[in-house]
């Protein structure tokens, strides 16, 4: 009715009428009164940023970008702008644009975990590692009890197989700073088998790079004592004995503890303290061996627990041999 008596000239009208359908979920009706609103108002920042959702709600994400564009350019503080703009570059796929866009967000909230996540998600996809680093320690700090093991699994990956980033770089330089975004981590989240995990890939691939014998050898004594801290929570898990897929993550992490022990014991002297290291391998698989020899399941899952048995079977007595041979000497 104002808008008839206004001559179609009232951008109130509309955006009130636009709005009252937002709420009710009639994007439709919501992006027909809110164009109009604007037509005859352009300058109606809460309206683009109504419009720019109403629009992503029917999927006319070219519109919703449009939107976003425009109420950004009227209140640049806007984060929550900037991050839907993001979303909409993202369905777009437009990755290059989101991640740029999601830079914006933070310059105007540092302190949004969210936007934060999807700065490292974006980072992760367009291989931007530099940038997948720093999220990940901002992330560290404003969610201390929780890590996402995609995206450090896919960063160490990166890492440790020099995978070229974004800028045709490889991102083996980030070693020395990833390792110090795990330390980081690990300060903070202690219970998390997958981060120690790739902790000890790290620590691995630094001494591969080392020229000095005696720093290789604390490099692979840290990520020996990494895979014993992932050994520790997974087996103090409630969930270990619960099924095949548990079990075989668990005897994997033994598998690589014990690879890690001999490690350090060929590095080791004198072969006393070599033979307490493979002593602490040996007891690893000796308890991974009996946990799934009594596993409770069905013919099946016994089944395809067989292979993993004999791998664990044939680690042990390598590592059996070892010892009896050091004691030889």
């Amino acid at each position: 009715r104002a808008w008839e008596i206004s001559g179609q000239r009232s951008a109130r009208a509309q955006r009130c009428l636009g709005i009252l359908y937002l709420r009710q979920g009639k994007f439709a009706e919501t992006i027909d009164c809110l164009q109009k609103s604007l037509a005859v108002n352009s300058i109606q920042e809460g309206v683009w940023f109504s419009l720019g959702c109403a629009c992503m709600g029917e999927k006319r994400f070219e519109i919703a970008a449009t939107a976003f564009q425009r109420c950004v350019s009227l209140e640049y503080d806007n984060f929550e702008a900037w991050n839907n703009l993001a979303s909409v570059h993202i369905r777009l796929d437009e990755k290059a644009k989101a991640h740029r866009t999601l830079r914006e967000a933070l310059r105007c909230n540092f302190e949004k975990w969210q936007i934060w996540e999807n700065f490292a998600l974006v980072s992760a996809d367009i291989g931007d590692f530099d940038d997948l680093v720093q999220a990940l320690h901002r992330l560290t700090d404003l969610r201390t009890k929780s890590v996402d093991e995609e995206l450090v699994s896919v960063l160490v990956r990166a890492v440790v197989e020099g995978v070229d980033d974004c800028r045709g770089l490889s991102a083996s330089r980030l070693l020395s700073k990833t390792l110090e975004l795990f330390g980081h981590i690990t300060s903070k989240v202690t219970n998390n088998a997958c981060v120690w995990e790739q902790f000890a890939r790290l620590q691995t691939a630094q001494a591969w790079q080392c020229e000095d014998e005696g720093k290789v050898l604390q490099r692979y004594e840290k990520a020996m004592r990494c895979l014993q801290s992932a050994h520790r929570v997974l087996n103090q898990s409630d969930t270990i004995n619960s099924s095949v897929a548990s079990l075989t993550k668990t005897s994997k992490v033994t598998m690589d503890l014990s690879k890690s022990c001999q490690e350090v014991s060929q590095r080791t002297t004198p072969s006393s303290a070599a033979i307490q290291v493979l002593s602490s391998g040996k007891l690893a698989l000796r308890g991974m061996l009996a946990r799934v020899k009594k596993f409770d399941g069905s013919s099946e899952d016994v089944a395809k627990l067989e292979p993993i048995m004999s791998e664990l079977d044939a680690e042990l007595q390598l590592v059996i041999s070892k010892i009896a041979q050091l004691k030889e000497t």
